[in-house]
């Protein structure tokens, strides 16, 4: 089973450069009760990716921290 604290990768581009769906991500959110959200982001190498990952993380921990505390 997945750490749910932890990011998942729930698509994946298999040998033949197709999108398939990870099996054990997929079971673990149909574990899940509550809203989840997901975000994919797929690209060459190089283009930004992490960059675009990152700056939502940051965003959302913002926004977290000050509803929170």
């Amino acid at each position: 089973m997945i750490d749910p604290a932890s990011p998942i990768r729930l698509v994946y581009c298999d040998e033949n450069e197709r999108f398939r769906m990870d099996p054990e991500a997929v079971a673990t959110l149909q574990l899940v009760k509550e809203l989840v959200g997901v975000v994919s982001v797929c690209g060459r190498a190089r283009q930004g990716k992490s960059f675009i990952l990152n700056q939502l993380n940051f965003q959302l921990k913002s926004m977290h921290d000050s509803f929170f505390g």
